[in-house]
């Protein structure tokens, strides 16, 4: 009997002993494991291991040192006036992208990137163009016909070089909507150009009318005040031929001052109207007004080029 408690009691101590080993390796486990922590929270935090030293841009390379300063200016200082910004892991990537996105009016997405360990790639797609399109609201919108932006009415004089539509419908569209067919906007968009290349017209390409996105017809002041209506069912560089031919043979500066517009929609006639003259209104057919084909034509201004170049030759 002795003997067996013996037993019992040796078995009790080492099993106390054994339970006291294994809680001081425990503790020191935990002890080492917080301390990899630590070091490893204030290598990656605090060190210059993953300090943003490098910034790329991509898809705005006009914009570039802009958006880069933006950038620098958000990984600039610290948070809490403790952890720093230029950090990989701690910068700002959404205020950065809120900034560039209300700075940047042709920038449609932006995707930022960590590049391990010191890099942040900033990859942009931008819009090809825009113009302003105005009906309950006054919208901007982009080449895929959307809107992206408002703008207040009262701000319209303060753009520049930007085409306004107005659409007579009174269509009432929210951010991020369809205004109308993409074509149109593009058509919209390029119309001072064409018609001044085409025809040597200027127009004010602020006074865009557009009775609705379906009439297919838009018409538009020119700067000397009166109004072409043209067609968006047919090309605009024709319309602008057959305009260059009718002011050219049909009407003298006389006339223009007195012209209250010509009408261009109805394919084979032009329809012209004057201010003070009660109902008088001319129309010619195509045919006539039109005299050569458009090949025919491009042919005789490729003649007239090789003829300058023989002159200069000369």
């Amino acid at each position: 009997m002795v003997q067996k408690k013996h037993e019992i009691n040796k078995k009790t101590k080492n099993k106390k002993k054994t339970t006291f080993f294994d809680i001081f390796k425990k503790v020191l486990f935990w002890l080492a494991f917080l301390s990899f922590l630590i070091t490893t929270f204030w290598v990656l935090i605090f060190s210059a291991v993953m300090r943003i030293e490098t910034i790329q841009v991509f898809g705005a390379p006009e914009d570039e040192h802009k958006i880069i300063k933006i950038v620098e200016d958000n990984i600039f200082g610290k948070y809490f006036d403790l952890i720093p910004r230029n950090n990989l892991l701690t910068f700002s990537s959404s205020k950065i992208k809120e900034e560039v996105l209300s700075n940047f009016i042709m920038v449609r997405t932006i995707d930022i990137k960590r590049k391990f360990p010191t890099e942040i790639r900033l990859d942009i797609e931008k819009r090809e163009m825009f113009v302003i399109w105005c009906s309950e609201k006054c919208w901007f919108v982009d080449e895929r016909a959307e809107t992206f932006r408002e703008i207040a009415k009262q701000d319209l004089e303060d753009t520049k070089e930007i085409a306004i539509i107005a659409d007579g419908s009174g269509k009432d569209v929210e951010n991020g909507g369809k205004v109308a067919d993409v074509k149109i906007i593009k058509l919209c968009s390029n119309l001072s150009k064409t018609v001044e290349e085409k025809s040597g017209i200027n127009i004010d390409q602020k006074s865009i009318y557009i009775p609705s996105p379906m009439s297919g017809e838009l018409r538009v002041k020119t700067v000397q005040g009166w109004e072409i209506y043209f067609s968006t069912e047919r090309p605009i560089t024709t319309q602008a031929r057959i305009l260059k031919r009718i002011l050219k043979s049909k009407l003298v500066e006389e006339d223009l001052s007195q012209l209250e517009y010509i009408d261009l929609r109805i394919k084979g006639k032009a329809v012209y109207r004057f201010k003070n003259y009660e109902e008088r209104e001319k129309e010619l057919r195509e045919i006539e007004i039109r005299g050569k084909t458009d090949e025919q034509e491009k042919r005789a201004d490729a003649k007239k080029g090789e003829k300058k170049d023989k002159k200069k030759k000369e």
